[in-house]
């Protein structure tokens, strides 16, 4: 018996290399920003930045493919790559190329070349097998809707049930009043109507003149409380309210009321349209009580 089983070590496929050349099989874009390139043997990677390192960025281009444009008619981005890791699976014949941006979407096509690589078993790239094409790919974009028509946003703080479901859905009421975070780790967002909705309750519970940047803004009027619900105090704070709402860049139109519940408190009852055409009617407590 001689080398290791019936052939000589390094002749057999233990220890050798499992094609006769070593060639680019091909290239998918896995993200908007990132291309999966699969060889046929393991890339030599080294990450010393010598002349065959696998991990060095220099050894790769990707190019546009002149005259393609994207599903909106856009003609195709120029990308660039950025960084290079190899995947934990593939044995070593996958790599992730990054890119400095994301690339145009469907339609849109790209020439993702190599150079100068070589095989953990010493052979160097085919030369008619270092390059593919691929198609380009991009984020989706959200279906436009009267509700998110205006691009405002801030940061989320539900004071109502419905704002907190909207940008966070199944979470617990002990979060209102808070600033949650989506499921990314960061903060949430409020936009569209919620967002309207939060700054119109913002407005109404805000002590008038408290912010020294913006004269005039707020609807409490702190030497209201507990004073008899006169017909012209209450149409006074009605009207004032009316007219700030108004001042949201989304309402075109808005009517206020102050009508006494049953038990005695007072609320704000608010009917708004925007200039999407969208109305919604909003019910909101006073934040003090008048005497009846």
């Amino acid at each position: 018996m001689i080398g290791w089983g019936a052939s000589p070590w390094g002749l057999s496929p233990w220890g050798a290399p499992s094609s006769a050349v070593f060639q680019l099989l091909g290239a998918v874009a896995i993200r908007e920003n990132m291309v999966r390139l699969t060889f046929s043997d393991p890339v030599y990677w080294s990450q010393w930045c010598d002349p065959f390192d696998g991990a060095s960025v220099e050894r790769y281009t990707i190019t546009a493919v002149a005259g393609t444009i994207d599903l909106y008619g856009k003609p195709v981005r120029d990308v660039a790559p950025a960084l290079v890791e190899r995947t934990a699976a593939g044995g070593g014949t996958q790599v992730d190329l990054w890119l400095d941006r994301s690339m145009s979407g469907f339609g849109a096509r790209y020439v993702v070349g190599c150079n100068g690589l070589q095989s953990v078993f010493g052979m160097l790239l085919d030369p008619t097998a270092t390059s593919a094409t691929i198609d380009g790919l991009t984020r989706g974009r959200p279906a436009p809707t009267m509700d998110l028509a205006a691009p405002a946003g801030d940061f989320a703080n539900p004071q109502t049930l419905s704002a907190l479901l909207d940008p966070l859905a199944g979470v617990s009421v002990d979060l209102l009043g808070t600033f949650p975070v989506d499921s990314q780790g960061d903060y949430a967002r409020d936009e569209g109507l919620t967002s309207l909705k939060k700054r119109i309750f913002r407005r109404l519970t805000t002590r008038k003149d408290a912010f020294a940047h913006l004269p005039g803004y707020g609807v409490l009027v702190p030497g209201a409380v507990k004073q008899l619900a006169r017909q012209s105090l209450v149409l006074t704070l009605a009207t004032d309210a009316e007219a700030q709402i108004k001042l949201e860049p989304e309402v075109v139109a808005a009517s206020v009321r102050l009508v006494r519940s049953g038990d005695g408190l007072y609320l704000y009852q608010v009917k708004v349209k925007t200039i999407h055409g969208l109305a919604f009617d909003l019910t909101a407590p006073a934040p003090f009580s008048i005497g009846a």
